[in-house]
């Protein structure tokens, strides 16, 4: 609860960001689609293009409060789309361009936040978000070496296809269950941080609130 929302958020970025990296190369190489861990990374690299264009205007139209939270609430859709077959490069694209904005939001509020010493500022940040990439790691890594034992009673199995490249197309569905449950548990963290979202938004306006009564009763209508 001592945490600021822009370190969770932060947290959140890292965690989905590095899901896109690490699960693209894992997958394709264990599956034989080598060309497509490029293009894996080229659409995330896209996105970063894509994502300071879309920022630059949203940022003409909405707070920003308001564009972080249609950043996580559009990357929770853009989810979706990696699910669908033969989308999943589509799905990439989407989902790191509102991650990309909704991080950079974040780092703007650790760049105007007093409470931290100006050259700290960005190392703070980077923090949490390596946090939230090592987490994350740490989830994909386990849910392979679970999904290996209990498939093919082999807890290597799955990460040894990928260190060797075997290019099984029949891991499709493992890794088509992998896909699905890291994307239920970035879903999950996904709403917990919009709750805190809105829940802060809620006790700043009736702060506001407060603050106008008082003035109101010291001043008169």
């Amino acid at each position: 609860k001592k945490y600021k929302i822009q370190s969770i958020q932060s947290i959140w970025y890292g965690a989905s960001r590095n899901f896109f990296t690490i699960y693209s190369l894992i997958y394709f190489s264990a599956i034989g689609k080598y060309k497509y861990v490029s293009l894996s990374y080229f659409m995330i690299a896209l996105s970063l293009i894509i994502s300071n264009l879309l920022k630059t205007f949203l940022i003409k139209k909405l707070p920003n409060r308001n564009i972080e939270i249609l950043c996580i609430i559009a990357t929770m859709l853009s989810l979706t789309i990696v699910l669908i077959p033969n989308c999943y490069l589509l799905g990439v694209l989407f989902s790191c361009t509102f991650i990309s904005i909704g991080n950079n939001l974040a780092l703007d509020s650790y760049l105007n936040d007093d409470d931290f010493n100006i050259y700290e500022r960005r190392l703070v940040k980077s923090r949490f978000y390596s946090l939230g990439a090592v987490l994350q790691q740490f989830f994909l890594m386990i849910i392979l070496v679970i999904l290996s034992k209990d498939f093919y009673s082999d807890s290597r199995f799955l990460i040894s296809s990928y260190i060797f490249s075997s290019g099984n197309f029949s891991l499709e569905h493992v890794f088509f269950i992998t896909r699905l449950i890291c994307v239920i548990a970035i879903w999950f963290f996904a709403f917990y941080l919009l709750i805190k979202m809105f829940t802060i938004k809620k006790l700043k306006y009736f702060d506001e609130i407060e603050l106008f009564d008082i003035l109101e009763i010291s001043f008169g209508k």
